[in-house]
């Protein structure tokens, strides 16, 4: 399925393989989820596998988050590098709050509109469990964050 061009496709996949995986990813299956980052690089389906199979796959691995964050971080594909920072999306108070505010700040000199809204929306999802924490690093890193970014991180947060 997410081989098709059709995005609806891609949705249904990513639906079936969280249903079908979940608590059961084993360490192999990071290989699927990069096929699947880098089959169908729409933002939509690379925003799906990261929150919903590579943020699963990673809470049954721990052991394996610095390495598969830092390996997306670094490579020069935008698609992993917006990967390794939503992924925790969904995390709320399991939230690794030094690796968010690491790939933020790693990655806040992109002029990359999808990376930028990447870090916004991370930290304005972690703002909702974490307010002041969000606000204290967007002060700390005023300089630093772009615009967009600001905005999105601070949209909720007063």
């Amino acid at each position: 399925m997410f081989n098709q061009a059709q995005r609806e496709f891609h949705y249904c996949a990513k639906e079936l393989s969280q249903k079908l995986l979940v608590k059961t990813f084993t360490k192999e299956d990071i290989k699927l989820i990069e096929h699947l980052i880098f089959t169908q690089s729409w933002r939509g389906s690379v925003d799906a596998v990261a929150k919903h199979l590579l943020d699963n796959c990673l809470l049954v691995h721990p052991d394996q988050i610095l390495r598969i964050v830092n390996r997306y971080s670094d490579d020069r594909n935008i698609c992993l590098n917006r990967s390794a920072t939503l992924y925790q999306l969904g995390y709320k108070e399991k939230n690794n709050q030094g690796i968010l505010f690491r790939e933020c700040l790693k990655h806040a000199h992109s002029d990359e509109f999808f990376i930028k809204k990447a870090i916004g929306w991370s930290l304005r999802e972690y703002g909702k469990v974490a307010p002041n924490e969000v606000i204290s690093y967007d002060q700390q890193n005023d300089t630093t964050l772009k615009p967009l970014s600001k905005k999105e991180a601070l949209k909720r947060l007063s």
